[in-house]
């Protein structure tokens, strides 16, 4: 990037001339909140060096106020660019956190995908990483969502990870697949221990089709037992009877797991 490299003179420049340095030193210290003011042209190259420094949120500041100003100079998809970049850093930090915040991290991909196709700067390689990416850490991120509390404040982000389960799960697989059948399964295992009664509910009332697993149908039957309970509808307790499989099929001796146990309390 021939900006990068203006600037990469300039300040070599600038710090081998002892009279240019002392000039650049005094003005450091006296920090009079003044900022730089780099020509659009070099913007590219500045928030390049910026984002190899480290400084991914200064990027996004910075792009984000120069793509506002909606100028059609050459230069857009660039900065467009280093703004898509800059979010996936943001990403890849999120999601290595201790502990990991997955929904931030894919939040982050969401915008840089966003930029790349509505700012002039395709780059279908990069997008096709992006997306991938978010394909792979969409479970980790429902389970993130549904792990928040059932509460008010965080009903909306569950309703959100609620439908993106239902996308997964109801997804049609090959019943001679048994990969496929198997992750199915343990996806339903794991997000089951977050779900309330009345979301395992609607997990199965909104389904294309009606699930036969024997298992799969005594965890509904339970749920609906349990939102009778709660929500006092002796309606949702009748329908377990025809939900139910034979008395046979019905593990009974299994747990009812943490979220329906806690209706059940």
């Amino acid at each position: 990037m021939a900006s990068r490299v203006l600037i990469l003179r300039t300040a070599c420049d600038l710090i081998t001339d002892p009279e240019k340095k002392g000039q650049y030193d005094e003005l450091l210290e006296a920090d009079n909140g003044e900022r730089i003011e780099i020509p659009r042209k070099e913007l590219p190259g500045a928030l390049a060096l910026l984002q190899e420094a480290g400084d991914a949120e200064a990027v996004v500041e910075i792009a984000e106020a120069a793509l506002s100003q909606a100028e059609n100079s050459e230069c857009q998809a660039d900065i467009a660019l280093s703004l898509a970049l800059a979010h996936c850093d943001l990403g890849r930090e999120a999601m290595a956190a201790t502990p990991p915040r997955i929904t931030e991290g894919c939040d982050s991909l969401d915008c840089a995908l966003h930029v790349l196709r509505h700012n002039g700067s395709p780059n279908p390689e990069l997008e096709l990483i992006i997306d991938r990416t978010l394909a792979e850490m969409a479970p980790a991120c429902v389970f993130e969502l549904l792990a928040l509390p059932d509460s008010t404040s965080n009903k909306q982000l569950r309703e959100q990870a609620l439908n993106g389960l239902k996308d997964m799960l109801w997804v049609p697989i090959d019943p001679r697949d048994e990969a496929a059948r198997a992750d199915r399964k343990a996806l339903l295992v794991q997000a089951s221990r977050h779900l309330t009664c009345h979301e395992q509910v609607s997990l199965y009332t909104e389904a294309p089709q009606f699930t036969t697993d024997p298992e799969e149908l005594y965890e509904v039957a339970l749920a609906l037992v349990a939102a009778g309970f709660v929500s006092r509808e002796p309606a949702l307790v009748k329908v377990t009877s025809l939900a139910s499989p034979s008395p046979r099929q019905l593990r009974c001796d299994r747990g009812a797991g943490p979220a329906v146990e806690d209706c059940l309390s």
